[in-house]
């Protein structure tokens, strides 16, 4: 009798790294008044979006470009305002090279009028696709949690009259690889 092969699965491990960074700059009569950056995470309607695109099954709707500004407190994270905000400028693939190594990310845009919702702050910005957003939401609820990218920062953004200017940067890269 003939003994059984094992069969053995290798995997071929290359981290592939999702990275983001949030810029925020509040522009006051066209100046620039402060910058902070920081990061964000990237969820599951993000990835699978990106995934359906690789399979050659884009979905507009799933694109993420509604952001909406938001509060972190001791009972969750909370929207700020009743309003949320449209991309305003079609995203963009740019690259930076670093040595030799040439690596991509695309831009988002988002210009955040100044309101008075803003006086009192917000830590947080969630980002949601079409198919994701809440139909409809009241400052103060607690946030729907299909969004693609949220980012929590160290401190409040608070506005009295300048408008706010959200440049999210996302980049996917492979660091096994060299360009």
């Amino acid at each position: 009798m003939a003994r059984k092969k094992k069969t053995v699965t290798v995997k071929d491990s290359q981290p592939i790294i999702y990275s983001g960074n949030v810029t925020v700059k509040k522009i006051k009569n066209g100046k620039i008044v402060s910058t902070q950056t920081m990061h964000n995470a990237g969820y599951n309607p993000l990835f699978q979006f990106l995934l359906n695109c690789l399979a050659g099954n884009y979905v507009d709707k799933s694109r993420p470009k509604w952001i909406y500004t938001c509060k972190k407190d001791g009972t969750g994270i909370k929207y700020v305002g009743n309003l949320p905000n449209y991309l305003n400028y079609e995203p963009a693939v740019l690259s930076v090279k670093t040595g030799s190594n040439e690596n991509f990310y695309i831009e988002y845009k988002f210009l955040l009028s100044y309101s008075p919702d803003f006086q009192d702050g917000f830590n947080c910005l969630a980002l949601y696709s079409e198919n994701n957003k809440p139909a409809a939401f009241l400052a103060g609820e607690i946030i729907s949690g299909d969004y693609s990218m949220l980012v929590t920062m160290n401190n409040d953004i608070t506005s009295n009259g300048e408008d706010i200017l959200i440049i999210w940067q996302l980049q996917i890269e492979n660091p096994t690889v060299n360009n």
